[in-house]
């Protein structure tokens, strides 16, 4: 938007991961989150006990430093809707460096035959130096035409990717 940077990190971890996959995600995060941009970080983390209001009772656990990575990292998760078409788990999540970059987050409809839900976000336009976009004193707002995009290529793409 503009001359807005922002830094957008996706990710997926598997629901039974070593160790070392699990450090090295810690680490890319704490490395991808130190910058002075904001920061939206989205993904399948596959944690469905984790309480995002609470810290996990047993810090020692995965879940507790993952809770803590995310926390030392000034990152606020702002799923508060199950994402999982099979359960009540909040499995798909969405941290922020800023909530108030972020508006209209909300969980939708599953895209195609996937057995989660999707997650749906707008960003307000910030330049680099932190402040919001107000040409002629309004919010710049951009559109994207959507009912020109070719839905049949993207499905075949996102169906061939693992």
């Amino acid at each position: 938007v503009g001359k807005s940077a922002y830094r957008i990190i996706c990710i997926y971890k598997p629901p039974a991961c070593s160790l070392q996959y699990f450090a090295d995600m810690c680490a890319c995060i704490t490395y991808l989150s130190s910058i002075n941009t904001p920061v939206f970080m989205c993904g399948d983390f596959n944690y469905p006990t984790i309480n995002w209001r609470l810290a996990p009772p047993d810090l020692a656990s995965s879940e507790g430093i993952f809770f803590d990575c995310i926390a030392q990292n000034g990152l606020t998760q702002c799923i508060t809707e199950p994402t999982s078409v099979h359960n009540n788990h909040i499995l798909d999540l969405l941290f922020v460096s800023n909530p108030l970059n972020l508006f209209d987050c909300y969980v939708h409809e599953p895209f195609d035959d996937s057995d989660h839900y999707s997650i749906h976000f707008s960003l307000w336009g910030v330049n680099k130096q932190n402040n919001l976009h107000r040409p002629n004193g309004n919010f710049q707002h951009v559109r994207y035409n959507f009912s020109k995009a070719n839905y049949v290529m993207l499905d075949r793409y996102f169906k061939s990717v693992n």
